[in-house]
């Protein structure tokens, strides 16, 4: 049978021969990578699915590591309503009044706490899982990677399968699994502007239609209800710049119906809520062992495993990151 070669002109591109055709096609080959430890890495591996799975914990962003996180996508938020509400020229009803009206009795972080308890209660919470650009970083290893004494796990944002026909012609390129990751947006980014407005736009009209349907009595309800909104679908993808060095990546989900919600304790000694998230074990590609780490007998055993799950192609390495700890 007719073998098609394979080339990679830079890391975005790939090119596909069939004959004297070529086929380009656009597709993302940078590895995107999880901090863990070598402990969650075990129960992944003991854990694999019928489907050939991993199952990842998606945590409640109300239980990330930097509590604020939340109230920060939510303050974005709020900015971006009074700068819409100005450029629209909108005088009756605005949602960023919501904070003017109930304030006149309560202070912000009354306010802030009703908010998020008002919408932890009714389960309207995304639940994510961060990614980094960075497979072998000083910082992230500190933070996210134990200590130095953790792994970093390289996956491909997208698999990309070629079914082989019985001609060349019949040979087709097929996106098999994909990871539905976004690029966090740190607070100082060009385009956060023009996410802000393509994510919320919409769901301000939305508001306005309902606003202006209902009473006074019914107004609170329904501004809390369209802000909930618009801060659930802003809050997981914007950080404060001081994180900006993370490069994060995020798969951020809103609970299902079918969705289980579970509870652990994670390593701050913290009780935090999660979700099950399958992803297909052939978008692993590499695992990067920690810098205080024993590398060469952690490999043999990772490699050992591997091969038994029959997991291939996963290239295990060293970091080069002279690590330190006090």
């Amino acid at each position: 049978m007719y073998e098609l070669p394979r080339f990679f002109i830079n890391p975005h591109l790939l090119f596909y021969r069939q004959g004297s055709i070529g086929t380009l096609i656009l597709v993302t080959m940078e590895l995107m990578y999880h901090y863990t430890s070598l402990s969650t890495l075990q129960c992944l591996l003991d854990n694999i699915s019928n489907n050939h799975e991993f199952i990842f914990h998606a945590s409640s962003i109300y239980s990330m590591n930097d509590s604020q996180e939340f109230i920060h996508g939510y303050n974005i938020v709020l900015d971006w309503l009074k700068k819409y509400e100005e450029e629209q020229g909108i005088k009756e009803n605005r949602l960023s009044k919501i904070w003017d009206n109930y304030l006149e009795n309560h202070t912000k972080e009354e306010f802030n706490s009703l908010f998020i308890e008002k919408l932890y209660k009714e389960e309207h919470t995304p639940f994510v899982i961060a990614f980094s650009k960075k497979d072998d970083s000083l910082p992230l290893w500190s933070m996210y990677g134990v200590d130095g004494k953790g792994v970093s796990l390289g996956f491909h944002e997208n698999f990309l399968h070629i079914k082989r026909g019985e001609s060349v012609k019949d040979y087709k390129i097929e996106l098999e699994s994909k990871i539905n990751v976004l690029d966090v947006m740190y607070q100082n980014a060009p385009n956060l502007d023009e996410l802000r407005t393509n994510a919320l736009e919409r769901q301000y009209k939305q508001y306005l239609e309902e606003a202006n349907k209902n009473n006074r009595e019914h107004l609170l309800r329904v501004q809390m209800k369209h802000l909930g909104i618009a801060t659930i679908i802003v809050s997981p993808y914007i950080k404060h710049p001081a994180y900006a060095f993370e490069e994060e990546k995020r798969l951020a989900i809103n609970k299902r119906d079918e969705d289980k919600v579970l509870y652990k304790i994670n390593s701050k000694g913290n009780m935090i809520s999660y979700i099950e998230i399958p992803i297909l074990k052939r978008n692993l590609q590499s695992i990067t062992i920690g810098p205080c780490v024993d590398f060469v007998s952690t490999k043999r055993v990772l490699e050992q495993q591997l091969d038994k799950r029959e997991i291939k192609n996963v290239e295990i390495r060293q970091s080069e990151i002279p690590y330190r700890q006090f």
